[in-house]
């Protein structure tokens, strides 16, 4: 019960300290590298995050604007670091949004 209470902590930790202190292109790079982690799923040459997020739902966890998300996630995608195909998205270059985080 301890370690869960405690990931759950240092996650909520994260997301304030992701909120107050990035950009939105950082805090996007952020969330689709832990969904990835979290949740992806290897396919072929990359790794599709397995939840049908709209870009609402991403402008909700980043705390961002659903136009600034979609400008993001086109950018992203022209520098071919993910693929977007519906509502999934594919991490090509998870080195790419590694550099943004840095």
């Amino acid at each position: 019960m301890l370690r869960i209470m405690s990931r759950r902590l240092r996650t909520a930790q994260e997301k304030v300290m992701n909120l107050a202190l990035h950009d939105t292109a950082r805090r996007l790079a952020f969330t689709l590298l832990k969904m990835a982690e979290e949740h992806g799923v290897k396919q072929g040459t990359g790794v599709l995050i397995n939840l049908n997020l709209t870009n609402q739902e991403f402008a909700s966890l980043t705390g961002s604007s659903r136009e600034t998300i979609n400008r993001m996630l086109n950018s992203f995608k022209r520098a071919g670091a993910i693929d977007i195909d519906r509502q999934q998205i594919i991490v090509l270059n998870r080195n790419k949004l590694e550099e943004l985080l840095s």
